[in-house]
């Protein structure tokens, strides 16, 4: 089995203890998972192909459909639960391609994982200051895996919202921004979104349950990380629509500089199309034309130009076309 990396911890004295696994060992994890425990037990595998899932399948009891979602692309997080194991699948909101497999246990939380995850190492130091006794050491574990991930949607969010205001200010003020700039920060929101509506449909499900592996008594604590889901997806469904109306400005603001130039260029054309036509008369080489022989013929040809170019201009900018 392709395992890139596997710990197993014990809660005790307020703190999470690693416990020490020979190179390669892999009963002692199977084992502290499928035999019920006195203390909570934590257990982290992350493996880099789909090669682990039948390992893991056979050592933890997982369906091997599940086991294997975790290398799958593109998948829709999954619940899963049959009255002793609950599984869900969470993400990575700093990594796209990260997922993550989290199964529990009364006694303890198993964490399938195919990427390393930005939030990991907060939530194994809450882990082990948290109150995880079994028979609600997994359901705990899993309200506070959960939380954590939550809480580490909001600085991306919350960067992603002040990039899209200085976007916004900079256009309103009459500059320019790169489009691609914009675009890159439709893809992250509407990445958030796939991220996180999925995890709240999930534990929407949990909630709307009334038997099942979450107490009665923590549904409040799930009910608080669904309302964070929530208010996470509020903010992204307000922020894309922002986003359009912001391409559609500048592309509008682009159009009137456009028209703008075009209504130079056109008065300048119809200007000096009237004085090409003063020239083009005088150069028809017709010999009975009085004017050839004038003295001041020449003067007064180009004098004719000019007037009747201010003439035009003047009328251009009375109409307001200048």
């Amino acid at each position: 089995m392709s395992v890139v990396e596997r710990r197993v911890y014990r809660r005790q004295e307020g703190r999470a203890l690693p416990v020490a696994l020979p190179e390669g060992e892999s009963a002692l994890p199977a084992d502290l998972w499928n035999a019920p425990q006195t203390e909570a037990i934590l257990i982290y595998e992350q493996a880099a192909d789909s090669s682990a899932a039948v390992a893991w399948a056979e050592q933890y009891g997982i369906p091997l459909h599940l086991a294997g979602s975790v290398f799958e692309d593109h998948t829709r997080p999954r619940l899963y639960e049959d009255g002793q194991v609950l599984l869900v699948s969470v993400m990575d909101p700093l990594d796209p391609e990260a997922e993550m497999l989290v199964v529990t246990k009364p006694h303890a939380i198993l964490c399938l994982s195919n990427r390393p995850m930005s939030w990991w190492s907060e939530f194994v130091v809450r882990w082990g200051r948290g109150n995880y006794l079994p028979p609600y050491a997994g359901p705990r574990a899993l309200y506070s895996l959960l939380d954590e991930v939550v809480d580490a949607v909001f600085p991306v969010l919350d960067a992603a919202q002040e990039r899209v205001d200085d976007l916004g200010s900079q256009i309103i003020a009459g500059g320019t921004v790169q489009q691609a700039s914009v675009l890159q920060e439709l893809r992250i929101l509407i990445q958030l979104r796939h991220q996180v509506a999925p995890m709240r449909d999930q534990l929407n499900s949990l909630l709307r349950r009334d038997q099942g592996c979450i107490p009665d008594e923590m549904r409040d604590d799930f009910a608080d990380v669904y309302a964070h889901t929530h208010r996470i997806l509020e903010s992204v469904e307000l922020i894309l629509p922002f986003l359009s109306t912001l391409i559609e400005t500048q592309l509008n603001s682009a159009s009137l500089k456009l028209n703008e130039i075009m209504k130079v260029l056109t008065v300048s054309s119809i200007v000096l199309m009237s004085v090409t036509l003063i020239a083009s008369i005088y150069g028809m080489n017709f010999k009975n034309m009085p004017e050839l022989n004038h003295p001041w013929g020449y003067p007064i040809a180009l004098l004719s130009m000019l007037l009747l170019a201010a003439g035009l201009i003047l009328t251009f900018r009375r109409r307001g076309w200048l």
